[in-house]
């Protein structure tokens, strides 16, 4: 038996590889296929809720210490929270991410509120 062989036997039992058959390179297509269409819906849902958040405005409140000091930040948790209380709108925490964390009094902009992970 070759080195080749002998090699490939042992990623094969541990299904970390696949002959490439036929059948197996059709259902890796079909796979993709499913997964490329999954992604667009998802990127289509985020733009439409791209656009029904784009003139909306949350305030949430914060504790300050001595000297208008934050305890802490504004998490995406706390933004869903408000959204919900306040727009009625469920948005999920785990989906959102800010560019920066929050750790202002005031007025803040957030100018991308990022609902779609990108893959690289």
């Amino acid at each position: 038996m070759s080195a080749t062989a002998m090699r490939a036997m042992r990623f094969f039992p541990k299904k970390l590889g696949v002959e490439a058959t036929p059948k197996n390179l059709n259902d890796l297509k079909l796979q993709n296929q499913h997964a490329d269409k999954v992604a667009q819906e998802q990127y289509e849902a985020a733009l439409a809720l791209a656009e029904e958040l784009k003139d909306k405005k949350v305030t949430v409140k914060m504790k300050a210490g001595e000297g208008g000091r934050t305890f802490g930040s504004v998490s995406t948790k706390e933004i869903a929270v408000a959204a919900k209380a306040q727009l009625g709108m469920e948005l999920d925490k785990k989906k959102m991410q800010l560019p920066e964390p929050i750790r202002t009094f005031g007025v803040t902009e957030v100018p991308q509120l990022s609902f779609i992970r990108r893959w690289k």
